[in-house]
């Protein structure tokens, strides 16, 4: 159902079986329920180092290796048609690997633990360690897809509070390259277009900025021929958030955490990039 474009009925159809192993995710989730879900996952994780998680066995109960299966089928349909349901999904993996071992996907629950605690609890650093272990986690399973949406995610929403501004901007540009030549295009495109974007906080020249935009765009045609219109649109509004969002000069220094005055710059600058990606997301199905 997912690849024949019929997200959400593959959703519905994934709910009931899921709950006959003890799962039960709400189509629509509030805000509650996500921090209901945080919680959970924060007292699993108690007293428990990223080492020793990362010392965990692999399942090899078959449920559990379908249960996270159809966890992370139901993610990416969610990612089409209720992005709200993301968060909630990604957790209950994460309590799946602590329960009953892990797999290859339980990088991703992690991932989004990191991004809970970064973004949303203002953990940098504990966000930044969880991201850390669910990068090894997927290089421990070779799930090179996962591996290579933790470094998009730590890029953007994570690394620049810990750690120079600059390393997040390379990191971008080794996660297009490897996401090129693995045949991930829209990680690939999301790579380039969110270095693009973050590049106008840099002391990057504007041509270099404005290249990128191109050739983000010039990626994204690679997998749709009918987007010219919607490049267009997105080619602008990126033009017009260069122009509009231009920080003052202390914010080349990171890293970010270290200076607070700068923080509504980022999180306005976190959730273009966000939208973006979104959409493109969406585009691409």
């Amino acid at each position: 159902l997912l690849y024949q474009q019929r997200a959400d009925e593959a959703i519905r159809t994934a709910l009931p079986i899921l709950q006959q192993f003890g799962i039960h995710l709400p189509l629509e989730p509030t805000k509650l329920t996500i921090i209901g879900s945080s919680i959970r996952a924060s007292l699993m994780l108690r007293n428990r180092t990223p080492e020793q998680v990362e010392q965990l066995p692999e399942t090899t109960d078959p449920n559990v290796r379908l249960v996270i299966k159809m966890l992370a089928n139901v993610s990416l349909a969610s990612a089409l048609t209720r992005p709200k349901m993301i968060p909630v999904i990604m957790l209950h993996q994460l309590r799946n690997s602590i329960q009953s071992g892990l797999t290859a996907e339980s990088g991703a629950g992690f991932l989004m633990y990191a991004i809970v605690q970064s973004s949303f609890q203002g953990n940098y650093q504990t966000g930044s360690d969880m991201m850390e272990l669910a990068i090894r986690l997927s290089r421990r399973f070779d799930a090179v897809a996962i591996e290579l949406s933790c470094n998009l995610v730590k890029a953007i929403y994570i690394h620049h509070w810990v750690a120079p501004y600059q390393e997040s901007l390379d990191l971008l540009l080794d996660t297009y390259r490897r996401s090129r030549e693995n045949g991930l295009l829209t990680n690939a495109f999301n790579a380039l277009g969110s270095a693009c974007i973050m590049s106008i906080y840099s002391a990057l020249p504007l041509d270099v900025v404005l290249q990128r935009s191109l050739d983000s765009l010039r990626l994204l045609s690679l997998q749709r021929q009918s987007l010219p219109e919607i490049s267009c649109r997105i080619a602008a509004q990126l033009a017009y958030e260069l122009q509009q969002q231009q920080p003052p000069d202390t914010f080349f220094n990171g890293p970010y955490a270290d200076n607070k005055v700068l923080e509504p710059y980022l999180r306005k600058n976190n959730e273009f990039i966000g939208l973006i990606n979104l959409l493109v997301t969406r585009m691409m199905w």
